[in-house]
């Protein structure tokens, strides 16, 4: 899990170079997470479940080479109660701003595996 970890602030601090037009993927992202919460059933969805919602309006929604799509892609797969703080970190290294989305910190760690 730690080399996972090392890896992700890598590739994060690589896209702090290549910084460009699609910094508001991020919140496109927070979007989705939005979407996700507003389905009466939410809290009835499995894990899988939600990531599937989530993944395929990515897939849909977000730019192949966008930089919140790889960071998302990156950290679906680290362990659940980190996800939101590595994206978070991601998404604030590279809009060199603070950057904060309720809806998918309450979500992030039960989408996916």
């Amino acid at each position: 899990m730690e080399y996972k970890i090392i890896f992700l602030l890598l590739v994060f601090s690589n896209f702090l170079a290549m910084a460009n037009s699609d910094t508001n993927d991020f919140d496109r992202i927070c979007g989705i997470f939005n979407e996700l919460s507003q389905i009466p059933s939410v809290e009835k969805m499995s894990p899988e479940q939600k990531a599937d919602f989530v993944d395929t309006r990515i897939t849909n929604q977000i730019s192949k080479d966008s930089d919140a799509r790889v960071a998302w892609a990156a950290i679906v797969t680290a362990a659940p109660h980190q996800r939101y703080e590595l994206f978070k970190n991601g998404a604030e290294t590279i809009l060199l701003n603070k950057w904060e989305c309720a809806v998918m910190k309450q979500h992030a760690s039960t989408t996916g595996d």
